[in-house]
């Protein structure tokens, strides 16, 4: 005899006819140090990769920019993509584009800088462009993430009125 489950979309388990299972304290304590230690190794060691390669690509001191770029449009993504999901609304197509997208510029950066010639030697021309080109890419999505948000509180604030 097996019981019938359901995911509720927050990773807790329901059993027909009974409430979602406590997560224990240690283990969500536990689980917040493990992921900020993880985040805190892994945003150091990307920040450095994705602001080396902005540097060899001659942006100079806007190479310390590019990487708050890259992982703002992931964070903004995500956010959205929470609001939603609170609202029992679909994600959407651009807070996805944004998620993706962020991490897909954060990893090619992040393998990019190893496969960059010796310094001294030019970034390729392609590789500059990419990391020129990025920017207002990021700013419109980014953009356009929080007027969604904007227009979605605005009409759940008509709502309450």
């Amino acid at each position: 005899m097996s019981r019938r489950q359901s995911g509720s979309g927050d990773g807790s388990r329901v059993t027909a006819g009974r409430q979602p299972e406590e997560v224990p304290r240690w283990v969500l304590v536990t689980a917040w140090v493990a992921v900020g230690v993880v985040a805190a190794v892994a945003a150091t060691v990307s920040f450095e990769h994705m602001r080396e390669l902005a540097a060899r690509s001659g942006e100079g001191w806007r190479s310390f920019l590019l990487p708050l770029s890259a992982d703002g449009l992931i964070v903004a993504g995500s956010l959205v993509m929470y609001v939603r999901s609170r609202s029992g609304e679909q994600a959407g197509f651009l807070p996805w584009l944004a998620l993706l997208g962020g991490l897909v510029v954060s990893v090619a950066a992040n393998v990019g800088t190893a496969l960059l010639p010796p310094p001294g030697e030019p970034v390729p021309v392609p590789v500059r462009m990419a990391v020129a080109g990025f920017s207002p890419v990021a700013l419109i999505v980014a953009a356009e993430l929080l007027m969604q948000l904007v227009r979605q509180s605005s009409r759940k604030e008509r709502g309450r009125r």
